[in-house]
């Protein structure tokens, strides 16, 4: 399970995922944020530049389920943008019904 009382657990999802994003990733993604929904699922949103490489989704996908081990489900999911809330930084780390992660 992904979200435990421990402290560090949402700076090590973000840390690890945010890992797998390669420097060839940049080309592609614009901006990505990672949203914790409940205790075994986890999704990567990304804002793409331009078609992704070949095979770049895909690669996220089994290296973000491998790193967030068994028991969590990993999506990537493709949006349009990110909502901007009034008075705050853009998040790049959110937990639903739950503390926002590394950077609340």
């Amino acid at each position: 399970m992904v979200a435990r009382s421990q402290a560090g657990t949402s700076q090590f999802i973000h840390d690890g995922i945010h890992g797998l994003l390669a420097d060839d990733d940049a080309g592609w993604i614009a901006q990505h944020r990672l949203v914790q929904d409940g205790e075994a699922r986890v999704v990567l949103e990304l804002v793409l530049r331009r078609a992704p490489v070949p095979g770049g989704l895909e690669r996220l996908r089994r290296e973000g389920a491998r790193c967030l081990g068994e028991g969590v489900r990993f999506d990537v999911v493709i949006v349009d943008g990110f909502a901007r809330e009034p008075g705050r930084k853009f998040r790049p780390y959110v937990v639903l019904g739950g503390r926002d992660g590394p950077d609340s």
